[in-house]
């Protein structure tokens, strides 16, 4: 007799699954009713058919897997509650080494006493500006060796235009976006072009000479020029 293909065998479980899905997904709320009480029922009768020591063993084989569950919880949370703690004594300890990266969420590391954040309510006596309260001094204007040049105000219409007070503000403003993101389009496309050529030049080194009108290195310095160019007017 001819041997059963294997093929033949998984299209027919395959329908057989198939049309069990399409019955189960038929079914009324009632029947699912009636089939979940007969099928306990069932398990009923068969652990009543089923033997003494066949039902102490497997209760037996079940107690041993929740002890074993258990004891793997209280391990792992033992566990953890030690390197929280650990890193609690580090916390509360003199040295900060490494701490972070031994970050603990359930930590209050803002109520350290060595944690002293604050406000930035405290003025600097040169700059006039706000610092914390345990800021180093001469962080913002260096104990006043570095001196800022005052802003000017710009002369009319400029500063009209800049404010929106003028009429034709926003149109100003408009132009000013447009331009820089032209201005920075331009940019992208020269260091693509920039790069395009450095890596034309990478692969093609050995034949290239000390010259300097061979016509890759003409393309690189042209591509220099341009990007020099367009950071004098940035």
């Amino acid at each position: 007799m001819p041997r059963k293909r294997k093929g033949a065998d998984l299209s027919r479980s395959t329908s057989k699954a198939r049309n069990l899905r399409n019955s189960r997904s038929e079914r009324t709320e009632e029947q699912i009713q009636q089939q979940n009480t007969d099928a306990r029922v069932r398990m009923a009768q068969l652990h009543q058919e089923e033997p003494e020591d066949t039902r102490a063993e497997r209760n037996e084989v079940r107690r041993l897997e929740q002890r074993q569950s258990r004891r793997f919880t209280v391990s792992r949370r033992r566990t953890n509650d030690q390197q929280r703690q650990q890193v609690h004594r580090a916390f509360i300890s003199d040295s900060f080494l490494r701490l972070a990266f031994q970050y603990e969420p359930d930590i209050e590391y803002y109520a350290h006493s060595k944690v002293v954040i604050g406000a930035i309510d405290k003025e600097c006596p040169h700059c006039h500006a706000l610092k914390f309260k345990n800021e180093p001094a001469g962080m913002c204007c260096a104990s006043d060796k570095e001196q800022l040049p005052e802003i000017e105000t710009p002369l009319e219409p400029l500063n009209g235009l800049l404010i929106g007070t003028d009429p034709d503000s926003n149109v100003f403003l408009k132009r000013i976006v447009s331009e820089l993101d032209a201005l920075l389009n331009e940019h992208n496309e020269l260091l693509k072009i920039f790069k395009s050529h450095m890596h034309l030049i990478k692969h093609q080194l050995e034949s290239i000479f000390v010259d300097s009108m061979h016509p890759l290195l003409m393309m690189l310095l042209e591509s220099w020029l341009a990007i020099v160019q367009l950071h004098e007017k940035l």
